[in-house]
């Protein structure tokens, strides 16, 4: 499916937000831009995430999402198989979610949700915007 400039940019957004993540080596780093040196090639649960980072130490699973696909069951699902992959591995866990500024609240607050369902296992969960401002909540 062609994805829209606004969800191109988000994905930038999260690729240079790995930039912040210590121990963070880019050139492991998997990104669904047609620039990128590596296209995702990582399937997870039926699903490619726009972003994909592992290495002995950590994973990280980046995912951008317009306004218009923020709260559908397909992005439920998505998210629901992320976790499901990241809770599979030792090392560090994390999930990068990046929105335009004004979908901040309503990933926050659908990011709260979906960690009530689910027991405390170490996710950190980063949502991040297209304005750079950046919230960490770890699970």
């Amino acid at each position: 499916m062609a994805e829209s400039r606004q969800h191109k940019n988000l994905v930038k957004c999260i690729v240079s937000y790995l930039e912040t993540i210590p121990g963070c080596c880019l050139d492991l780093v998997e990104a669904d831009l047609t620039d990128f040196n590596t296209r995702t090639t990582r399937i997870v649960g039926g699903y490619y995430p726009d972003v994909f980072y592992r290495d002995r130490d950590k994973i990280i699973i980046g995912e951008a999402k317009t306004d218009a696909d923020l709260l559908t069951p397909h992005t439920d699902r998505q998210l629901s198989s992320y976790i499901e992959e990241v809770l599979l591995f030792p090392g560090e866990k994390h999930i990068i979610l990046s929105v335009p500024f004004l979908s901040c609240n309503t990933l926050y607050n659908y990011v709260n949700r979906k960690m009530e369902k689910i027991p405390e296992c170490g996710i950190f969960f980063h949502l991040i915007n297209d304005m750079q401002r950046n919230e960490i909540l770890c699970l």
